[in-house]
């Protein structure tokens, strides 16, 4: 099962080093000056879909 490929968050990306089949990790990060703002990480279910939710990339020190 292929999960596809995330849309990177704004100011930040995605390390997809495992690929997008199932049991694969995906790894969110943020660019210089934001901070991950939800779970760093998601699993391609058998599903065919990522679990939990998509973290966002905001700015340092702006409350959420």
């Amino acid at each position: 099962m292929d999960c596809g490929v995330e849309t990177w968050p704004t100011n930040g990306f995605i390390d997809a080093e495992e690929g997008t089949q199932f049991g694969a990790r995906i790894i969110y990060d943020c660019f210089t000056g934001y901070r991950l703002a939800g779970e760093p990480e998601r699993q391609c279910l058998g599903t065919g879909e990522w679990d939990g939710f998509a973290p966002t990339c905001v700015r340092n020190g702006k409350q959420q």
